[in-house]
């Protein structure tokens, strides 16, 4: 690298930067889909703050959050979450990024032909407001609801 400018070493560092940043999404990605929560805590520093309250979930640090991921996925057997739209702005030694997480999650309660709330289970995904959707198996949304985040 001795004949690259400092310009074209910056634009090299900032290319593998952002390789590592996908990286670490489609690692997490991955670590949740498979449900591998080892994995999953190697997305994260050891005293990070993980808050997935905007997906209704929980807020804390990585190990109370971790607990409740094992317990509450459970009721998931399907997920695939797909990541998209990145954008990563990158200023010396510090990285921001932002991305759109796709998340379909099939219900463990789904059988074949059962509907939720004339939804299709599998297209009913964190953070959309349930207690449009009716009832499963004739329980009101709002029990199903706090069952799921609670």
């Amino acid at each position: 690298m001795a004949n690259l400018s400092d310009e074209q070493i910056t634009a090299f560092q900032e290319l593998l930067d952002r390789r590592e940043i996908d990286d670490l999404l489609i690692r997490y990605a991955t670590a949740v889909d498979t449900k591998d929560w080892d994995l999953w805590e190697t997305c994260f520093t050891e005293d990070a703050f993980v808050d997935y309250e905007s997906a209704g979930g929980i807020k804390g640090k990585r190990p109370e959050v971790r607990s409740w991921l094992e317990k509450t996925l459970v009721m998931f057997p399907m997920t695939q979450h797909v990541v998209s739209n990145r954008v990563v702005e990158i200023e010396g030694d510090n990285a921001t990024a932002r991305s759109v997480f796709y998340n379909p999650m099939g219900l463990a309660e789904h059988r074949v032909g059962q509907r939720l709330g004339g939804v299709d289970p599998v297209a009913v995904q964190p953070g959309i407001d349930l207690a449009a959707l009716g009832a499963v198996d004739g329980e009101p949304v709002d029990e199903f609801r706090g069952r799921f985040l609670g």
